[in-house]
């Protein structure tokens, strides 16, 4: 396979070479060989479990242990209620698979479950909202689900708010696969055409790996995500300036996560129809946005974005009652607009194509401050 598509550390959880993940269909007769297979080609493989078809799935990981003892692979499971996906989940514990895929609905006590007998808890997810919440139960990946017209966007923002890996679903084609990688999913997942369990997908899942390498090569021309240093070429006092400008962005990336975390849990511990709870989301999602203006802005000068949610976030979910913890908000929310405007001052010819966003983000935070000072109970007096 091309030696572009390099593993990530999503690979190493799943204990893959590539970061390619082969979505199945339900267990069949052959789905065990197809599974070991798929491993021997250094992806990640997995089937769909069916409540219906358990001894099929039986014989599947069987069959799959036998052919490649040491084979890594997973299952999906698609229960539409709980106490099916509790049944489930039961049923992975007892054969002690690899890494099961939750569907959205999962909570935090199947993914501890999980966790707690060595499994790894992957959590799909089709919103930045969504993503926070499987983070915040467990989650040690989250599995993107995404209509392909808005994956740039919505991947973006998960992708700015994610503490963990995060993978992207794809079609089968090397440049839609080379693009979520290249944004920064660190796997793709795909169904090849024909590549039903029982097939050998060893020709399709290494052109698709070719294809996908040889777009990345072309990808990696312009400003990307690397997983090493920034470019070596660029004038040291050019670097020194990205340095500075990509720690500033950096800083403020991390206080936007904790504003959209303490948004989104302040949001949705509030009954429905409660006055603060519409604001609070439109605050939250103004916040994700913001996450990933920050995101973009730091790649397209070639730096590599954390992770870290800043710590604001654990003082401002310690503060009761809720008006106190907002008011605590604005003052984070005033803290940022402070080191936009600082960073607008300051900011180099070099780094000018960077000014809209900024200033629209800017723009957003005073205005939220605003929206939030209006709504606050005056002060007494001290």
């Amino acid at each position: 396979m091309p030696a572009s598509l390099r593993p990530t550390p999503l690979c190493d959880l799943l204990g893959c070479r590539l970061p390619l993940v082969l979505s199945g269909g339900p267990a069949g007769e052959h789905t065990g060989a197809w599974l070991a297979a798929v491993a021997d080609c250094g992806a990640f493989g997995l089937f769909t479990l069916q409540d219906d078809a358990l001894a099929a799935a039986d014989h599947a990981v069987a069959s799959a242990r036998l052919h490649a003892p040491d084979a890594r692979f997973g299952v999906r499971l698609a229960a539409a209620d709980a106490p099916l996906l509790e049944r489930q989940v039961d049923w992975c514990l007892a054969r002690q698979i690899p890494a099961v895929w939750l569907p959205e609905a999962a909570d935090a006590t199947l993914t501890g479950r999980l966790r707690g007998a060595g499994l790894v808890a992957l959590q799909q997810v089709r919103s930045a909202r969504q993503a926070l919440d499987a983070q915040r139960a467990g989650a040690q990946a989250l599995l993107l689900a995404d209509a392909p017209a808005a994956a740039s966007a919505l991947l973006t923002e998960v992708l700015a708010l994610a503490e963990v890996p995060v993978a992207a679903t794809s079609p089968a084609d090397g440049a839609a696969a080379a693009r979520r990688l290249h944004l920064g999913a660190q796997a793709v997942v795909v169904a090849l055409p024909g590549g039903a369990p029982g097939e050998a997908p060893g020709p399709a899942l290494q052109a698709l790996g070719r294809q996908a390498a040889s777009h990345l090569q072309l990808l990696a021309e312009e400003p990307g995500v690397e997983y090493a240093s920034p470019v070596c070429y660029a004038p040291e006092f050019q670097r020194q300036r990205d340095a500075a400008l990509a720690a500033q962005l950096d800083e403020l990336l991390a206080a936007e996560r904790a504003g959209a975390r303490v948004t989104r849990e302040s949001a949705h511990a509030l009954p429905e129809g409660d006055p603060w709870r519409a604001l609070l989301e439109d605050i939250h999602d103004d916040e994700v946005q913001w996450c990933g203006v920050l995101l973009r802005a730091l790649r397209s000068i070639g730096a590599t974005p954390g992770t870290r949610t800043g710590d604001f976030y654990g003082r401002a979910m310690a503060v009761e009652p809720l008006p106190e913890r907002l008011a605590f908000l604005n003052r984070g929310q005033g803290w940022v607009a402070r080191k936009v405007r600082e960073l607008l001052a300051d900011l180099d010819p070099e780094h000018e194509a960077l000014r809209p966003d900024l200033q629209a983000m800017l723009q957003g935070h005073e205005d939220n401050l605003a929206r939030v000072n209006d709504r606050l109970p005056p002060r007494s007096p001290a």
